[in-house]
């Protein structure tokens, strides 16, 4: 295929896929055009993307209100603290009521101790 082809195609798809508002990477360009990957790596390929600023040329806006592209790994680092924290609570409840059921046995016990202490003054 000559190079003129190749970058029709090439910015046919971008075109297409930036129209869908889709994420453009290689991968997704290789099943949109049927190139191969090498093809897309290609000098005259390398330029249609960087003109385009796709595929590893993407520009990144940082700012919070147009991050188009989160990191996932503070994701999936903050779902992973959620579901910790979830369980924790659950621990503190569970030990609130353990805790709850010692305390009212220490009062029933320190109330029979007082009365039977009382009976023993009696008996005295």
């Amino acid at each position: 295929m000559s190079d003129v082809n190749t970058v029709a195609k090439v910015t046919l798809a971008i075109s297409t896929l930036k129209d869908e508002g889709s994420l453009i990477t290689k991968a997704r360009l290789v099943k949109e055009t049927d190139l191969s990957r090498s093809t897309l790596d290609k000098p005259h390929v390398i330029e249609v993307l960087k003109n385009f600023g796709v595929c590893q040329f993407a520009k990144i806006v940082n700012n919070d209100e147009n991050n188009l592209f989160p990191n996932t790994k503070l994701l999936k680092k903050i779902s992973k603290l959620e579901k910790e924290n979830l369980s924790l609570k659950y621990k503190i409840e569970k030990l609130k009521n353990v805790s709850n059921k010692y305390n009212e046995e220490y009062l029933e016990t320190k109330e029979l101790y007082q009365y039977l202490l009382g009976k023993w003054h009696l008996l005295l």
